[in-house]
């Protein structure tokens, strides 16, 4: 490998360091949220999510941008499949910015238990290596994440409580191959236009010296047009140590 690549991708690695406790493990919710649902498309319907965020870690000096996208289709009732690509710009007040495409992931939901008003699915997403390893925008090594999901609706109350898992091989000993998440929100449909929500979620810190679990709060609002076209805006915020990050979001989700 030439030198001046090898200093490129330290260089790299010093930027976007910081940001392996600011991303989430691939729950794929419906942004603004961390939190997954049980829902599903429903048998031959579709749906592409559009979302944009910033990321801002001022004690880094580390900020970042990304427009994601998601495609889901259901090909039963209560079996989703999607695929999911980001575009990223990270930049750092030491070094130069990297932009481009992300690794991605295809998505599978499988709703497996349905009452009255419980249900349950579960989730399994692998990674695409779509990204580029040089600028630090990718991994040469696959992501594994799967991840169950309760709900829980009462009235115009939605409770959702996420436990997931994540697998994926390091060669630096510093970091860990396996790591949890757990969350939950609360959605309030406040009539068949807005709906508001509060999320709360913890993931195993990947940094394997370290058992400070970062933590990060949501607070969201959803406005539906109609019922094929959602457009929302989210605020994130760290609630420890581990994550001082700050993110705000704005997504539009259309359906047809």
């Amino acid at each position: 490998m030439p030198i001046y690549t090898k200093k490129i991708k330290k260089r790299v690695g010093e930027l976007i360091a910081p940001l392996i406790i600011l991303l989430p493990a691939p729950s794929f919710a419906a942004h603004p949220l961390i939190s997954d649902d049980t829902g599903t498309q429903g048998k031959g319907n579709q749906q592409l999510e559009l979302s944009w965020d910033r990321i801002n870690q001022e004690s880094e000096g580390v900020n970042r941008r990304s427009l994601d996208a998601v495609w889901s289709l259901g090909v039963a009732d209560s079996i989703d499949v999607s695929l999911y690509l980001p575009y990223t710009h990270v930049s750092h007040n030491r070094v130069e910015s990297s932009k481009g495409i992300g690794d991605g992931s295809a998505n599978f939901k499988w709703r497996f238990l349905e009452s009255e008003s419980w249900s349950m699915a579960a989730t399994y997403s692998i990674g695409i290596l779509s990204g580029d390893e040089d600028k630090g925008l990718g991994d040469d090594e696959l992501l594994n994440f799967a991840n169950v999901i309760a709900q829980k609706q009462w009235q115009s109350w939605q409770w959702l409580i996420n436990a997931g898992w994540q697998y994926q091989h390091h060669g630096d000993s510093a970091a860990r191959d396996h790591n949890w998440q757990v969350s939950s929100a609360m959605l309030y449909h406040h009539n068949s236009q807005w709906t508001w929500l509060a999320d709360i979620g913890y993931r195993q810190n990947p940094i394997a010296s370290s058992s400070n679990a970062p933590g990060v709060m949501v607070l969201g609002v959803i406005y539906h047009l109609n019922p094929d076209l959602d457009i929302d805006v989210g605020y994130h915020k760290g609630v420890n140590t581990a994550d001082k990050s700050e993110r705000l979001g704005l997504g539009v989700a259309i359906r047809w």
